[in-house]
């Protein structure tokens, strides 16, 4: 899909021209619905009493799935835009291209995504899922096809990053997580320095802030505080479990973000 390699910036025709595809088959679809439905009874109706009458409600429903997978598009279409906007959004001063690519297989901890170094993906390229919410990093890279290190999976490392204490003020908790194995992470959070740790609250927002991961990559959701205890190691501290937006085992689709190369670099990858 070749909108979906371009910057955000260059989609704002995308929602006009899916509009337009439903100016276009919605006056079609909805005279011939009318007009089968006044001849033909729905099958519920009963038998049939001829052939013609199987053939045009066969019609029908091939008219209504049409219809329904060109509604489909749409809204499938409006929500990618939004989701590249929102990854453009994070760091409007960094220029990444948003990359959407099928997830089509696991090998081990491994996904296995359908894109590689003929798209320009090197090992390390950031993945995510609705353009916000970290899937992992690519381990292994081919020409066509590459193997993502989720962020959930045992043995990927900790991952450095910050509780949202409150999102108008900004005040925040750091944090260091580690993958549980079952789909969570789990570590301890640091109090913010005014030492105030009642701030914690289920439900509250974790980012990333390591300095091992892409500047881009900052500020990426690790996913929502599911559980608060208390530290058994740290009484001053309280220990987290966070769990991603998204089951990452289980995305059909992926965003890679690859940030833009400098004109006078080399041809490789």
């Amino acid at each position: 899909m070749i909108t979906s390699v371009l910057p955000t910036a260059a989609l704002g025709w995308a929602g006009w021209f899916s509009k337009q595809a439903w100016v276009i088959v919605s006056p079609i679809a909805h005279p011939i619905t009318i007009g089968i439905n006044a001849i033909v009874p729905t099958r519920g109706e009963g038998g049939f009493s001829s052939e013609r009458e199987r053939e045009l409600v066969d019609e029908l429903d091939r008219v209504r799935v049409r219809l329904r997978q060109s509604e489909q598009r749409e809204t499938d279409l409006e929500e990618l835009v939004q989701q590249l906007a929102r990854g453009a959004a994070l760091h409007p001063n960094i220029e990444v291209t948003q990359l959407q690519r099928p997830r089509i297989g696991e090998a081990g901890d491994l996904l296995v995504i359908r894109t590689g170094t003929i798209d320009g993906v090197d090992v390390g390229t950031v993945v995510t899922a609705r353009s916000v919410q970290i899937i992992g990093r690519v381990a292994e890279v081919g020409s066509r096809t590459s193997k993502v290190l989720p962020i959930t999976a045992r043995s990927a490392p900790s991952i450095a990053g910050f509780v949202v204490l409150d999102e108008q003020s900004g005040r925040r908790a750091s944090c260091l997580l580690k993958p549980t194995g079952d789909g969570t992470l789990t570590g301890e959070v640091s109090p913010p320095e005014d030492g105030r740790a009642d701030e914690l609250q289920v439900g509250q927002t974790v980012r990333l802030y390591d300095e091992s991961w892409d500047r881009h990559a900052q500020m990426l959701v690790i996913g929502d505080v599911e559980r608060i205890e208390p530290s058994p190691s740290q009484p001053l501290r309280r220990l987290i479990t966070v769990r991603p937006r998204v089951d990452i085992r289980r995305v059909s689709e992926v965003i890679l973000r690859l940030p833009a190369r400098s004109p006078d670099a080399g041809g490789g990858g």
